[in-house]
């Protein structure tokens, strides 16, 4: 019986682990999807048959974003197939892509609105406020949950409570 019991708490141990693990590795997934979107996003910029467009494109993606983020929060309120901290998951992230979208969308007024404030603003390569920048977040982010995800790993393995 001791067996049995020592069996079914290292069992439990290692679905904890393997459930941090999935949970890191879906948003390093949607981490590398976005950076390879932005640059799509900057190939756009750049290209002088697109620019003028982009920033139209941006603005529909930031709204098409921020109904699906909206659906989600609802769906997740409603804690839907049981499912609530997966919608709501989501939601935080379709309307981090809502943001970040309205960011690029509307650059140009944003960009002067800083510039305004700080001169230096201005100076700054277009890339960075398109692309570069959010890259660097993007970035950062997913080392910073590289990070959480190894401490909280840590304290599974000895046993301690998160």
């Amino acid at each position: 019986m001791n067996q049995e019991i020592k069996r079914e708490k290292k069992r439990a141990k290692r679905e904890r682990i393997d459930k941090t693990t999935n949970q890191y590795m879906i948003n390093l997934a949607w981490g590398i999807l976005v950076i390879i979107l932005l640059r799509f996003v900057e190939a756009g910029y750049t290209s002088s048959n697109t620019i003028l467009q982009m920033p139209g494109i941006m603005k529909t993606f930031a709204c098409v974003f921020a109904v699906v983020s909206v659906g989600l929060f609802v769906c997740g309120g409603k804690n839907l197939f049981d499912k609530k901290a997966t919608f709501l998951g989501y939601a935080a992230f379709a309307l981090t892509l809502t943001l970040g979208a309205v960011w690029i969308g509307f650059y140009p007024e944003i960009r002067n609105l800083l510039g305004g404030i700080s001169p230096a603003a201005l100076n700054v390569d277009s890339r960075w406020w398109i692309s570069r920048g959010p890259i660097v977040v993007v970035v950062t982010y997913l080392v910073l949950t590289l990070v959480w995800t190894a401490v909280k790993i840590s304290m599974i393995e000895r046993g301690k409570k998160i």
